[in-house]
């Protein structure tokens, strides 16, 4: 795997989890976009019983796939940290923080 692509991953981690880019819901289930000036990256959910699946692609301006990776063709290390990616994004985009914030203050107020 190109050392750019791993880097990339650990960069869009790193940010996501310290809540520096927004992640958005896209027409599909399972799948979430973040856009920056020239690309956009989508991180996505294709897991079933049997086994995790987890892909990340990048789009130009014209939304032609530039380049893409799976978690199941990369290192486990890589490959945890796309699941991580995709969680972090998903929470991210379907407000799971504010909702359990909201939830919070109305139980305690029981």
């Amino acid at each position: 795997m190109n050392s750019k692509f791993t880097q990339l991953i650990n960069q869009l981690h790193e940010k996501t989890v310290n809540n520096k880019i927004n992640w958005e819901e896209t027409a599909e289930e399972n799948i979430f976009l973040v856009s920056f000036s020239d690309y956009s990256v989508e991180i996505a959910d294709y897991s079933d019983e049997s086994h995790d699946l987890y892909k990340l692609r990048i789009y130009n301006k014209e939304g032609k796939i530039v380049d893409k990776i799976s978690s199941d063709n990369c290192s486990y290390l890589t490959a945890n940290e796309l699941k991580e990616v995709y969680e972090n994004a998903r929470r991210k985009a379907m407000g799971a923080d504010e909702a359990l914030g909201e939830l919070l203050e109305s139980l305690n107020e029981i």
